[in-house]
């Protein structure tokens, strides 16, 4: 007489290595998408950067995020912030600022020389979803950097 099919024993072997294989691929896969998250961080402060130092150019002053918790943040979900230290129009000196979903951008001019001139600018770039956040100082290395909450 033929059998057909598989044993229990057979199954229960096939749904460990599964088990075993899904165990490896979901770390990783959930890696990616930090790794996504701290990108988009990351592109969120080199534009905010980016339209402080314009603003900068013409007004002779850094744009300050508004005091307290509130920073430059997106509450309709549209990828442009609608509150922080925006002008009338929303914007700073005319352009939009890009926030990702869920980013504040925390920006606070800064005085590099210690001579009472506001010539700098610091910024703090955070999600509540990551436990990093980015930092950025014009008085110091001018590079982008992770910190742990």
């Amino acid at each position: 007489m033929k059998k057909h099919g598989f044993s229990m024993i057979e199954l229960l072997f096939a749904m460990i290595i599964m088990a075993a294989l899904a165990a490896i691929a979901i770390p990783s896969l959930k890696s990616g998408t930090d790794s996504a998250s701290y990108t988009a961080l990351r592109s969120d402060t080199a534009n905010f950067l980016s339209i402080a130092q314009a603003d900068y150019a013409n007004e002779l002053t850094f744009v300050a995020s508004d005091g307290g918790s509130d920073g430059f943040t997106d509450t309709d979900d549209d990828g442009i912030a609608d509150t922080g230290g925006l002008d009338g129009d929303g914007k700073i000196n005319g352009k939009n600022v890009t926030v990702s979903k869920g980013t504040v951008i925390y920006s606070t001019p800064t005085d590099c020389n210690g001579d009472g001139d506001i010539n700098g600018i610091t910024l703090s770039v955070a999600n509540a979803n990551l436990p990093r956040y980015v930092y950025y100082s014009s008085c110091t290395s001018g590079k982008f950097t992770m910190v742990d909450k």
